[in-house]
């Protein structure tokens, strides 16, 4: 791969409290660029001692020359995959208070327009790395969580590193990994989000209205998250502040994921109509299996969906159920009790007899091959 020259600058002068990291810019541009502006991170001199005054009525003595100021030095690195290494600069923060929670504070206090990793802190006061996505609709969007199937044909359903279903196998009893779309477990890394599964502590500490989810090819680098991105859509109705400002209070509280307690469609969460900034409701189809095409509608997120065996699934990406019972092959995030092993995984039933062909009840490889990234705002 080749190398990457990104930056961490030092020497920071700034007045607003929060934590940045800074991932965008190279180095030099991140210390030279408007030297003037309180966001600069250019070096600064201090100012030598004033002379001893001279005696009153006659011009006084000129004092002894200060020492000349330190100047801070912009140090860069280069790296191959800059993003995995991650510096945070800590900023006057002796008041807690005013260190952000969310990357819509961070862009309120600094007008801040860059994608990228940022900190902020939780409920107890614990600095973590998020990424922002500072651009769609003014910006401000925190990366929560990111689903990604585990590759079905060499490690099976429902194995080890499918955290959002189940790790432990579709067998009755086995450990129910759709549990972490309600407690408080964090695993995987910000900056490989796209390569495994991811659940930050923002997922359910912070306080939203809004949910995006972006559709990206697996292992893209997180400087491209955003780029490589084939769809991206979001809520703008504000309907988390129904359901406790989250997913966690929203799936805890209002529509948890169990088995076999459900009908449908009695017990079908709320589908919420979605904007989308890149793709369109046609792109979310072409990806489907035609099968499954019929009885379903593109445009919404839909939460909590059952299907005809009573299965439950998390949320449905870019689509409603209308008439269809068969929503393994279009909804994410399954129960571990499945009646049909072949529904069992992060992504459900997507390959359902077929890998990637994008025929019968099958999502083409596009689909198959790619992370689902939830932000909120």
């Amino acid at each position: 791969m080749k190398s990457l020259q990104k930056s961490v600058c030092s020497g920071v002068i700034f007045s607003t409290l929060f934590y940045l990291v800074l991932s965008q810019r190279p180095c030099n541009l991140y210390c030279d660029e408007n030297p003037s502006s309180p966001m600069s991170f250019g070096g600064t001199t201090n100012k030598g001692s004033t002379g001893a005054p001279g005696k009153r009525g006659g011009k006084g003595d000129v004092g002894q020359k200060g020492a000349k100021g330190d100047i801070s030095e912009c140090q860069c690195s280069v790296e191959e995959n800059f993003e995995r290494r991650i510096q945070a600069l800590e900023i006057d923060s002796d008041n807690r208070r005013n260190i952000p929670t969310s990357c819509k504070q961070i862009q309120q206090l600094t007008n801040s327009y860059n994608n990228g990793i940022y900190y902020i802190q939780d409920s107890n006061g614990m600095k973590y790395p998020v990424y922002c996505d500072m651009a769609i609709d003014g910006g401000g969007w925190t990366l929560v969580a990111s689903i990604h199937e585990n590759n079905i044909r060499s490690t099976g359903r429902c194995s080890p590193g499918d955290r959002w279903s189940s790790e432990h196998g579709p067998e009755k009893g086995a450990q129910v990994g759709a549990e972490n779309w309600m407690n408080y477990n964090t695993f995987g890394d910000v900056a490989s989000a796209t390569s495994d599964d991811y659940k930050s502590q923002a997922y359910f500490d912070l306080q939203a209205r809004d949910v995006m989810i972006w559709q990206v090819p697996n292992d893209t680098p997180l400087a491209n998250y955003s780029s490589a991105s084939y769809l991206q859509y979001r809520t703008t109705n504000g309907f988390l502040r129904q359901y406790g400002g989250n997913l966690y209070r929203l799936y805890k509280d209002h529509f948890p994921i169990k088995s076999g307690v459900y009908s449908r469609p009695a017990d079908n969460g709320p589908a919420i109509p979605v904007t989308f900034d890149k793709g369109n409701a046609n792109e979310v189809m072409r990806h489907l299996g035609p099968n499954i095409r019929n009885g379903i509608e593109p445009g919404y997120i839909q939460f909590r969906i059952i299907n005809t065996e009573g299965s439950a699934y998390a949320l449905c990406p870019g689509t409603r159920s209308v008439s269809q019972g068969n929503n393994e092959h279009h909804c994410i995030g399954s129960t571990v009790d499945n009646v049909n092993a072949r529904y069992c995984g992060d992504f459900a039933s997507f390959a359902y007899d077929q890998y990637g062909t994008g025929n019968g009840w099958n999502t083409d490889m596009i689909l198959l091959k790619s992370t689902f990234l939830i932000f909120y705002r």
